[in-house]
Parts: structure tokens; sequence; C-alpha cells
């Protein structure tokens, strides 16, 4: 039974990373159903982690030259019909995901116990909006990446599961501090449409270019940012038992597009970073009566499957 479990997952990897070459075109439901039920599994958040294993495993793990990956997120509020942990959540499931992918292909992977204390600003004003100053996290960060170079680690790479801006600086500002002062091989990755914008900056050496392949598109109405219908998706996806899906499918869309007080998105945007429990009271941002489990669960595995085509594909230089 545990060899016809292992052949299903092959199977089922291998076709996610033909998907990953060849974009949408391999989605089915059979192939949503293999990918939720590998999602399956595990006590917490700290499954398949370095939590779980002894220090000696750790140590093996890091003597045959082990790729380190290293998810961040946040604890914050996700509106009425969710609870306040998807981005940890999410970034957890995919750092798991490509760890399976890559020792799949003979990469040595290890996983840091997910960080989940980071900047969320953005809505400090609601509860369960757990934020901490900058320079806590700048030191929290830099203190992890000297654990593991102490220990041996050679090759780190960092995936954040929050898109607030500030966070996202002060983890470019700990990968590159990791390179240069800690002497740690740390990286990110980034689309590689978007790799030119990192050209002329110090952090052009540390990031690994993905080739993400098109999304199925989920019709969300307006402009979704926050506990919208694509995190909605995918929560309700793998974790239905967090996710009130009748009250989701009541809420109403959030448009501020036919407000006379915004000229443009990113007009909007600027404003709810300023006041997002003013502007978006129920927090959330976009349309979460839309989702989709399904596609969104093929749309998040396609592009970590992505990441991990690229990662293998990095190192095998």
């Amino acid at each position: 039974m545990m060899k016809e479990t292992k052949m299903i997952l092959i199977s089922m990897i291998f076709t996610l990373s033909i998907t990953c070459i060849n974009g949408y075109s391999q989605y089915s439901d059979s192939l949503v159903l293999d990918i939720k039920n590998f999602a399956k599994g595990g006590y917490s958040i700290f499954d398949k982690t370095m939590v779980d294993m002894s220090w000696q495993d750790i140590e093996k793990s890091i003597s045959k030259n082990a790729i380190v990956l290293f998810p961040i997120a946040v604890i914050e509020e996700h509106g009425p019909h969710m609870n306040c942990g998807p981005d940890i959540y999410q970034i957890y499931l995919a750092t798991k995901m490509i760890k399976w992918n890559l020792e799949k292909k003979g990469i040595e992977t290890l996983i840091v116990p997910p960080v989940y204390w980071g900047i969320a600003d953005i809505g400090k004003e609601f509860p369960g909006n757990f934020t901490i100053r900058e320079e806590t996290f700048k030191y929290l960060l830099h203190d992890i990446f000297i654990s593991l170079k102490s220990w041996g680690v050679n090759n780190v790479v960092v995936f954040d599961g929050h898109g607030e801006p500030k966070h996202n600086e002060i983890i470019r500002e700990a990968i590159l501090n990791a390179n240069t002062e800690i002497n740690l091989l740390t990286y990110f990755c980034v689309d590689q449409n978007h790799v030119n914008k990192y050209q002329q900056t110090p952090f052009k050496d540390y990031i690994i270019p993905v080739n993400y392949k098109p999304s199925i598109k989920i019709d969300c109405k307006y402009d979704n940012h926050h506990a919208d219908c694509h995190e909605t998706g995918v929560m309700a996806g793998f974790y239905p038992e967090m996710v009130d899906t009748v009250l989701a499918r009541k809420l109403e869309p959030t448009n501020f597009r036919d407000s006379i007080k915004y000229k443009s998105p990113r007009d909007i945007t600027e404003d709810w970073y300023k006041n997002a429990k003013q502007i978006t009271p129920l927090g959330y941002f976009g349309d979460p009566a839309s989702f989709d489990a399904n596609k969104s669960v093929f749309n998040f595995f396609q592009d970590y499957i992505c990441d991990a085509e690229a990662i293998a594909k990095f190192f095998s230089k």
C-alpha cells in the first residue's frame, strides 16, 4: 500500500511539473483531488520541518548540502469568513510541496520552522493582527540566519507569504545582510518577467528567476487584494474546516472603482494601506463570494511547482 501511494504521488508531481512547462492545459478535477489528498496529513505547520527531526538527522541532511527552505508570513485577520492564519498556512504548505518535489529529484532539502511574526501594520486595528517593530523583525531574521550558518548550512531560499510592502522590504534587506555580512548564500524567487527591476540593485545576485505559467481564470469582481476570492479559494480547498463557506458566499464584493475619491486602482490601494479598517470594516478587500476552490488549488500548486523547477535548475548550475 505504501509503495502504491508513493507511485501515485510521483505520478501527480510529474504531471504538475509538466503543467509548469505547458501551462494549465493539464488541469482536471482528478488532478485537483490528488493535490488536495497530498496536502492532507500533518498535525501542524511543524510537520515535515526541522522541528520534527532529531539534531542528528538535521546534521546529516546539512552534511549532504541540503537546500534550506525558509517560510515567513504573519498572523492577521482575513475577514469574517476565515481565521487569522491563511498567510502562514499557505506558505508552509508551499514549502512542504517544494521540499517533496526537490527530494524527488534527489535534492536534499530542509524546512525552517515557519516564522509567523512580521510586519502587519495594514489593518493593525483589527484584533488578531499581530505586528512587531521593524528592528525586531530584522534582528529575528538575522539571528535565524546566524543559527543556520553556524550549523554549516550553505544555501537558503526564503518564501514570503505576506504581501505588505514594509514586510517584504525588511525580508529583502535581511537576505542581503545574510549574503554580505553572514556569508550565507540566501535567495528568493522572482517572476522572470520582473527580474529586470532588480538588475541595478544589490539583490540582483540573489534572485532565482521563475517561469510562472498562466493561472486558470477565476471570475472575481473588481480589485482583489486580501481575504478575496483567491485566498478564500485556496483555504477552502486545502483547509475547508477553516473557512465559513456559507458566509463567504454571502459577502458583497468591495467596489471602490466607482468612487470619485479615487483616480486609479493604485490610489485605492494606497488609501487602504493607511486606513484598512475604515475602508474595509469587515476585513476583506475583494470578492470572496466568487471563490473557486478547485481552480485556486490548481493555480496555487502550479505556481509552487514552478518554483521547485526553478530552484532545481538554479542549483544544478
